[in-house]
């Protein structure tokens, strides 16, 4: 999370970039029910851009971080099993990853 975002402006095809310390968010919550009406080739590019952000930390150059790459490792294997399942029906919340726990 950050404090940028992109605003399209659909009559001129234009996407100015905005960014501001007050746009940084103290949490997010993502309920998949609100996600399933997203295009398949737009799931597909958030699940690219994911696992991009998480090879950018993962290929930094700093050595000494095992656990840290065991996370970024298992991130993306978590996101190319479960992304192929999302971008071919993403309205199968049955076989989406799930928190374990209680809440």
């Amino acid at each position: 999370m950050n404090g940028g975002a992109v605003v399209t402006n659909e009559e001129t095809a234009i996407k100015p970039f905005v960014g501001a310390k007050c746009l940084y968010p103290k949490a997010a919550i993502v309920d998949p029910e609100l996600t399933v009406s997203v295009p398949a080739d737009q799931t597909a590019y958030g699940i690219c851009d994911l696992i991009t952000h998480v090879t950018e930390a993962y290929f930094n150059g700093v050595d000494g971080t095992p656990v840290q790459d065991r996370f970024a490792e298992n991130i993306i294997l978590a996101a190319m099993e479960y992304g192929a399942k999302a971008v071919s029906n993403g309205h199968d919340l049955k076989h989406a990853p799930r928190r374990s726990g209680p809440r």
